[in-house]
């Protein structure tokens, strides 16, 4: 578990998540009980980025499997946000990504405000045509 933090944060109805490090057999027993604590709020939506998360291996992966079932069973929806490198690639070959809503859009109070400020100036150029 050497170098796994997780945050939990809280914003309405939606629970976000925030992982970084490596999600392998050593450390699938604190995010399966990190992931289950936010939970217990019974969210809407519960939010996992895992942008910052170096490595993820199948026991990882079924982790998350067994959490995106429980949200359900409880109404809630889970999705993962920020995958990308190899992360997104283990996902793609275990044919769970989309599954785990890994290319769902995020909100727009979710994105960044880099993200927001370059949307703007496209739009922007793109009426000024």
């Amino acid at each position: 578990m050497d170098g796994l933090l997780i945050e939990t944060r809280s914003a309405g109805v939606v629970a976000r998540v925030q992982v970084r490090g490596e999600l392998d057999l050593s450390s699938a027993t604190e995010l399966r009980r990190r992931l289950a604590d936010a939970l217990v709020a019974r969210p809407g939506e519960l939010v996992v980025d895992i942008h910052d998360v170096r490595f993820l291996d199948c026991t990882a992966v079924g982790v998350l499997l067994e959490i995106r079932s429980e949200a359900a069973g409880q109404g809630c929806v889970m999705r993962l946000s920020g995958a990308a490198g190899v992360v997104l690639e283990v996902l793609e070959v275990a044919g769970v990504a989309k599954r785990l809503g890994v290319y769902a859009e995020e909100p727009a109070e979710e994105r960044s405000s880099l993200e927001f400020v370059t949307s703007m100036l496209d739009t922007m150029s793109q009426l000024t045509r």
